[in-house]
């Protein structure tokens, strides 16, 4: 039996899948595994683990599963609704997210890298 801060797997009824819950900071993320094998299941969730202990000694921070789902066009349409709100939105700004929503708005935001920038800068 695994101790407090360990994490666990586990399974939904009518599910063949495992899944994992661990904790980061008083929060629960629960997750699928995408495994129908335990002991794989286990692995995932070890890893999981690691990335959350990496986060609490401050060597790399955490991402969690809905972060790890959000694309850049989200992120785009969040900062559009905000300009429009506090009345700083202008043609010109349009203007210039068009560029960057046609090149990664489909992207991972996790997945938008210094070089990816570089590359898309250039292309212009």
């Amino acid at each position: 039996m695994k101790s407090r801060g360990q994490g666990r797997i586990f399974q939904r009824k009518g599910s063949t899948l495992w899944w994992c819950a661990y904790y980061l900071r008083g929060k629960e993320y629960r997750e699928s595994t995408e495994q129908r094998d335990e002991k794989k299941a286990q692995k995932f969730l070890d890893r999981k683990l690691k990335e959350v202990h990496a986060d609490q000694i401050g060597a790399k921070p955490f991402v969690g599963p809905q972060q790890e789902r959000l694309k850049i066009s989200e992120l785009l349409d969040a900062l559009e609704a905000d300009y429009k709100l506090r009345g700083k939105e202008s043609p010109q700004f349009k203007a210039h997210l068009k560029p960057v929503r046609d090149y990664f708005g489909e992207w991972r935001a996790v997945e938008v890298t210094a070089e990816a920038v570089d590359k898309f800068i250039s292309e212009l």
